[in-house]
């Protein structure tokens, strides 16, 4: 009986202190719940379901691709930057995260749940040139008065255009008629847009400063490399025969060598001799000439046969080397 008793007194000492622990602990975190909510800015955003850009115009004029929101003002900044940086699928969460500035707690609740940004170069490659994978489309622009296109989830994007048409095409700028087609309503919006192919091409990059007129050997100051371009037959391509030409003007650590960054150099002199090569299938000649002319790589020149006295014609194809022509 007594132990019973004993107990029941420690259990009466210590239940107020249990209660005011519990107290305490409750009021602790209210306490933290509602600091927090003082800070935590919870606020909507109505996008569209789809969002083709070409570019990442990180800036607040965009702001009317949002259709409706309470957030504050730097709010919506932040999602609208958001928006051009970024390409691909995104939901609430994603967009959140990706909302950059730390001095704003908020959290946004995104409408529709789900957006699809899209990259409209991308789209008219995959829809036009679906298997080619040297073709970029570049410097796309909306002819009206956005630089974005935007489909709520019952509009698709059509392209107009006959796809024969712009197959054939040789232009390197070419006009594309579009539409915005709403499966509702049978509403259809029609708008142009302009854009510019590209083709990847092979190309050298300088590696060093390079003085004009550099008596030294080219080869050695550049790097095979790609890019794309919408002129591909201004750049020099053939790195085996670049010692045949020199530079006519400085060229920077960096640049890619066009073909009018050069003058040949003379590889074959008038009333020089010269080496004459001929090839028909399996027969191979070789004999002497004297140049009737200077001669430049690539460059056909007349000639004399040192022996016949005869005149034949020839392609410069290296130093004092010239291949005769059928």
């Amino acid at each position: 009986m007594k132990k019973i008793f004993y107990r029941i007194i420690i259990i009466f000492i210590f239940i107020p202190f249990i209660v005011l622990h519990a107290h305490a602990s409750i009021n602790i975190n209210v306490y933290k719940n509602e600091k927090k909510n003082e800070k935590f800015k919870i606020c909507f955003v109505q996008l569209p379901s789809q969002i083709f850009t070409n570019t990442s115009l990180n800036n607040a004029g965009n702001s009317s691709i949002i259709s409706e929101s309470n957030c504050d003002k730097e709010i919506k900044n932040e999602i609208v930057k958001t928006i051009f940086l970024v390409k691909g699928k995104i939901n609430q969460d994603i967009l959140n995260d990706l909302i950059k500035n730390p001095s704003l707690l908020h959290h946004v609740e995104l409408r529709p749940s789900t957006v699809q940004i899209l990259n409209l170069n991308q789209y008219l490659k995959d829809i036009i040139f679906p298997a080619t994978t040297n073709i970029i489309f570049n410097n796309t622009k909306i002819l009206s008065t956005k630089d974005y296109i935007v489909l709520d989830e019952d509009e698709t994007l059509e392209i107009l255009t006959p796809k024969e048409e712009l197959l054939k095409t040789n232009n390197i700028n070419i006009n594309i008629n579009m539409a915005i087609i709403n499966s509702k309503t049978n509403e259809i919006k029609k708008f142009w847009i302009t854009t510019s192919i590209q083709t990847k091409t092979k190309v050298f990059r300088s590696i060093k400063n390079i003085m004009a007129f550099t008596s030294e050997s080219l080869i050695s100051y550049f790097i095979e490399d790609q890019i794309y371009t919408t002129n591909p037959e201004q750049y020099f391509q053939n790195k085996e025969v670049l010692n045949y030409y020199q530079l006519n003007k400085p060229l920077k650590e960096g640049s890619y060598l066009k073909q009018n960054d050069l003058v040949p150099i003379p590889l074959v002199k008038n009333g020089q001799l010269v080496n004459i090569s001929y090839q028909s299938g399996e027969l191979k000649l070789s004999m002497e000439a004297v140049a009737r002319s200077q001669g430049y790589y690539g460059e056909t020149i007349e000639l004399t046969n040192s022996r016949s006295n005869k005149k034949i014609w020839g392609k410069v194809i290296g130093l004092n080397h010239v291949l005769m022509e059928r």
